[in-house]
Parts: structure tokens; C-alpha cells; sequence
């Protein structure tokens, strides 16, 4: 004598089948979500990068042309000092031993 539904297994078969289906479906949805951020990041950073290049030039150079503006004035600057202070070195002989 037998315990088993008969349609037990029918009703597993068909559950074990809805898992799947699930599962498939999320599968599908993972990879849609990531493509979408794959080409979403893709997008961003070409666009960052064009608006790098394509940016106003006072915009991108500034910060790097105004030390380097200031560093050369001021370089002028000790050696115009340093020039009009020139004499003639000491006389390494005279210095003590």
C-alpha cells in the first residue's frame, strides 16, 4: 500500500518549474540593471571627459597658470634684487682655517 499522492509529484514538478521561471526572470532583470549601469557609466564619462576638453580655458588653466605666473615675477624679482646687490665673492684664501 502507498502513502504518495499520485499528483504530488505533478504539483513538485510544477513548482520546482515556477522557482525556475523565477529565478530565469531575475537572471534577466540583473543582467538589464547592469547594462543599464555599465552604459549609464560609460555616458557620465565620455561626457565628463568632453566637458574636460571642451571647457572654458579660463576655467581649466587658471589654477595651474597663476603660481606659475607668480613663481616667474617673483623669481624676476630676487634676481633683480640679487643684481643690484652684486659685489665681488671674498677671497677664499682670506677665510680662517
Amino acid at each position: 500500500m502507498s502513502y504518495v499522492d499520485p499528483h504530488a509529484w505533478e504539483a513538485l514538478s510544477g513548482e520546482l518549474a515556477d522557482a525556475l521561471f523565477h529565478l530565469c526572470w531575475l537572471f534577466v532583470g540583473g543582467l538589464i540593471a547592469m547594462g543599464a549601469c555599465w552604459y549609464g557609466g560609460l555616458a557620465a564619462m565620455q561626457a565628463y571627459v568632453e566637458w574636460q576638453r571642451a571647457g572654458p580655458p579660463e576655467r581649466r588653466h587658471q589654477r595651474r597658470d597663476r603660481p606659475a605666473r607668480e613663481a616667474k615675477r617673483g623669481i624676476r624679482e630676487i634676481e633683480a634684487y640679487l643684481g643690484a646687490r652684486a659685489t665681488q665673492p671674498p677671497d677664499p684664501k682670506s677665510w680662517p682655517h
